[in-house]
């Protein structure tokens, strides 16, 4: 208060000219002149000094503020994000960041560097910054960015152009014949594109039982693909088979369905007697049907 002024310490004499106050912060400031003539200098009792102008300025930081950024909108729903910042933050100030996906409507407090899923469903990204500051310092906040993922559209069956993440099986090692049928006995061969570079995803080979034939641990290469393959048994089952990529968590990121057939019906003596679907020759049997999950969060049945 204003009565602790006379109760305060004086500072250091201050010079003539611009120099800072180095006294304790506080609401109040008070200045003292004191005027003197030397003595028993006699001749300059006739003299006395003059004290013509005292200004000061003073700076102040704001108790509270937030700061808000423009939207980046995106046409699928944006899932989650992954924020990242730089500060300065000095004792007795604080700084947090906020994320919305819903245009501000609502927000989510933030860690940096960890990914945030969103409970809220929006396309449309937004920051805020809020700081609280002493009045004698502030924190600073040098930048923020912001990786997030998007929900994909599902693929559907027969798309020449598969989005991200997919998956494909092949019938050579060269990963280029492309096919949906195989025979018993047949090795497959599978690629995934899943979502990051050196990143350990549990490929996992599903019979038509829905029983998981083999899963192994596999970690994608620098262009974020996992290769494998996997020999059908002379007996394997018959049907539908999966071949998926998942989360150590056992999250769905890509997965493929093909058709193992019995090996004697794929052996036809002529090929005129072989079903459309299995003449190698034929353009057709290059389609393949294929999904990828766009639900992050959803439980996958667990590597084995």
């Amino acid at each position: 208060s204003a009565s602790e002024l006379d109760t305060s310490s004086w500072s250091d004499t201050y010079a003539a000219g611009p120099s800072q106050i180095t006294s304790p912060n506080g609401r109040w400031v008070q200045y003292r002149a004191v005027l003197q003539t030397n003595v028993p200098d006699s001749a300059n009792l006739n003299y006395t000094p003059r004290l013509d102008d005292v200004s000061i300025s003073c700076q102040k930081y704001e108790a509270s503020a937030q700061i808000i950024s423009t939207a980046t909108a995106e046409s699928p729903p944006i899932l989650s994000v992954i924020p990242a910042w730089s500060e300065s933050m000095p004792a007795g100030t604080t700084l947090n960041i906020f994320f919305s996906n819903d245009n501000g409507l609502s927000y989510s407090a933030v860690s940096n560097g960890v990914q945030h899923t969103f409970g809220s469903s929006g396309n449309n990204l937004r920051y805020k910054a809020e700081f609280s500051s002493p009045g004698d310092t502030t924190p600073v906040l040098f930048g923020v960015s912001a990786s997030y993922i998007v929900q994909q559209t599902e693929i559907s069956q027969g798309s020449p152009q598969p989005a991200n993440p997919y998956a494909s099986v092949y019938g050579d090692s060269s990963y280029s014949s492309q096919r949906t049928v195989y025979s018993q006995g047949e090795t497959v061969y599978g690629k995934s594109f899943v979502l990051f570079t050196s990143a350990s995803e549990s490929s996992v080979w599903t019979d038509p039982g829905g029983d998981a034939a083999r899963a192994g641990y596999i970690v994608s290469d620098t262009a974020a693909f996992i290769f494998d393959s996997y020999t059908l048994a002379p007996a394997a089952q018959a049907g539908t088979w999966t071949l998926a990529s998942k989360t150590p968590s056992g999250n769905t990121v890509a997965f493929i369905n093909f058709t193992c057939q019995n090996s004697a019906a794929m052996a036809c003596s002529s090929q005129s007697a072989m079903p459309a679907f299995v003449n190698q020759g034929q353009s057709n049997i290059k389609s393949q049907v294929l999904w990828f999950n766009n639900d992050a969060s959803a439980p996958g049945a667990p590597a084995v």
